[in-house]
C-alpha cells in the first residue's frame, strides 16, 4: 500500500518536472526566435560547452 502512494507520487512529481522542461524550452526557443541567428549561434555553443 505503502509503495503504490509512493508511486502516484514520483509520477505527479515526474509529468510536474516533465511539463515545466517542456515550458522553459518553448520559452527558450521562442526567445531566440526573436533575437535572430547570431543569439542562436551563441545559444548553441554555450550548450555544445556545456
Amino acid at each position: 500500500m505503502e509503495s503504490n502512494h509512493l508511486l502516484k507520487y514520483y509520477c505527479k512529481c515526474l509529468v510536474y518536472n516533465a511539463f515545466v522542461v517542456i515550458a522553459m524550452i518553448s520559452v527558450i526557443q521562442g526567445l531566440l526566435a526573436l533575437m535572430g541567428p547570431k543569439v542562436r549561434w551563441w545559444g548553441f555553443v554555450v550548450t555544445v560547452r556545456h
